[in-house]
């Protein structure tokens, strides 16, 4: 419930603070630093307190829209101070971020987690449903206490900047940030009108099926998402101003991506007629058809984001906000095109068309910036990997159950493969 409306008030300031955090972080600028700090907490306040002042004003119609009644509207009420303190939160996990702390982050996001698990499950066997709103509440303000403890105790204190000095750096912070917040809006946006169009070529029930198989790919895109965005992304905001250690860490991270991804894109393939009935029920054996295909695009998606993130790093965040409105009018434009030649399977079709399509686009525009090309290494992986789930997706579509121990022996083997790699990358690091 917080989501969309936390991308907008918070115009994209987690993504541009980092980045210029890591800048003045690795330059020991601590004026700079602390200078965007104040300017961030300036734009928190007068971005989100009126965000939030709406939302408690147009409650009513906000929980019609949303849930179909205003019987709900105390509880989007309650979601405003939510809003505020996980705005709040992030400022501290921001300034951890562009630090490249990632231990710090990493016991922050458990500490935090266990916190949020036990105030919700008090509040939901205490009150039951009239609970939730709590529950919401409780865990935004446990993140924000948790983010701040860790940003005191971890770093060093920054000086206090003037209202003037913060008020002249605010506008640079939200000229970056005001196109990444349209680009995730539009993303959003896009994600909110695939279900409709499901529903205007099909039925409720293929709705349920697209839906049931986004939620695996989302939860572990996510997961590397975000693992991405608090190691990666500081060491490339770091150096953005040096094109050749840019191309060399993007390099690095696609080849440690492609090496760690390629085995579960495999095994998620050929355990998905299994793992999908487990999770839902037999009724929903039709996405395994969609999933299979989603896996295909990640191996895609995984290559173009360690690209993009280049364009965040270099702060081209208008760049970045065409790239996202494309990849858009892709995912729709092929999926419906797909789904009226194939089914609801043409779904997953149009999301592994989508990728392919935008990360060659990504890649022409990087090129371009940086004059960043594929090591041959990395190159040879994505045409490998890249070329073999395609084929093995078309080959399941063959009904024969032995195929399936085409992706599972490609699988173990990458596994293998990765371990051995992953044990490699350790040993030298130890040396180091």
């Amino acid at each position: 419930g917080v989501g969309i409306e936390g991308i907008g008030a918070g115009v994209g300031l987690g993504i541009e603070r980092v980045r210029v955090g890591a800048e003045a972080a690795a330059a020991a600028d601590d004026d700079t630093l602390a200078g965007y700090w104040g300017a961030a907490g300036l734009v928190f306040w007068v971005v989100a307190l009126p965000v939030a002042a709406a939302m408690v004003a147009f409650r009513g119609p906000i929980a019609e829209l949303a849930t179909g009644s205003t019987a709900n509207s105390g509880a989007v009420g309650w979601l405003a101070p939510s809003l505020m303190f996980s705005l709040a939160a992030g400022l501290y996990t921001g300034l951890i971020n562009a630090r490249h702390k990632v231990s710090v982050l990493a016991r922050l996001g458990i500490m935090s987690s266990l916190g949020k698990a036990a105030a919700t499950i008090a509040l939901i066997v205490g009150y039951g449903r009239a609970g939730i709103p709590f529950a919401v509440l409780s865990g935004a303000v446990i993140l924000w206490l948790v983010a701040w403890r860790m940003a005191k105790r971890h770093l060093p204190t920054l000086t206090r900047v003037s209202f003037r000095e913060a008020r002249r750096l605010a506008p640079s912070l939200i000229s970056f940030g005001g196109p990444y917040a349209l680009s995730m809006l539009t993303g959003s946006g896009v994600q909110l009108a695939l279900p409709i169009l499901v529903l205007s070529l099909f039925d409720e029930a293929n709705v349920g099926f697209v839906r049931a198989s986004s939620i695996i790919t989302v939860t572990y895109v996510a997961f590397l998402i975000k693992a991405m965005s608090q190691d990666y992304y500081p060491r490339l905001s770091a150096v953005s101003s040096d094109k050749a250690e840019v191309n060399r860490l993007v390099n690095q991270q696609l080849g440690m991506i492609l090496v760690l991804v390629t085995p579960f894109v495999f095994l998620a393939m050929a355990l998905a007629p299994i793992a999908v009935p487990l999770l839902y029920s037999n009724a929903f054996t039709p996405a395994v058809d969609i999933l299979q295909w989603q896996l295909v695009g990640d191996v895609f998606q995984f290559a173009c984001w360690a690209m993009a993130f280049t364009i965040l790093a270099r702060g081209r965040s208008k760049i970045y906000r065409t790239t996202e409105s494309i990849a858009g009018a892709l995912l729709l434009g092929t999926t419906y095109h797909a789904m009226r030649q194939f089914g609801i399977s043409g779904c997953g079709m149009g999301y592994a068309l989508t990728y392919l399509a935008y990360s060659a686009i990504v890649y022409v525009l990087v090129r371009r910036d940086t004059g960043f090309r594929f090591s041959r290494s990395n190159l040879l992986l994505i045409i490998f990997v890249g070329l073999a789930a395609f084929v093995v997706r078309a080959l399941l579509l063959i009904p024969q159950a032995w195929l399936y121990a085409l992706p599972a022996a490609i699988g173990v083997a990458t596994t293998v493969y990765a371990m051995r790699w992953s044990s490699r990358m350790w040993q030298s690091v130890e040396q180091s």
